[in-house]
């Protein structure tokens, strides 16, 4: 699966923000913040369902992984 590139960031102490963020491309950077917000809202997923469906993608993907392995050992 394709990981998406985060927008956002979180230091250590907690503090978060905009990757890239400066005053000159403020506006620009908060637009796609939202859009990604806005497309995260039309899944209809909650975060921890979301968390879920990861788990179980990774598990699948595991598990197909090892499945072509043996075949092609075959």
């Amino acid at each position: 699966m394709k990981k998406q590139k985060r927008l956002t960031f979180t230091q250590p102490n907690g503090n978060f923000g905009v990757v890239g963020m400066i005053e000159e491309n403020a506006e620009q950077k908060i637009y796609a913040c939202v859009v990604k917000l806005r497309d995260y809202e039309n899944t209809e997923f909650s975060p921890e369902e979301l968390m879920e469906l990861r788990k179980i993608l990774d598990k699948n993907n595991y598990t197909l992984s090892n499945l072509i392995k043996e075949i092609k050992q075959i």
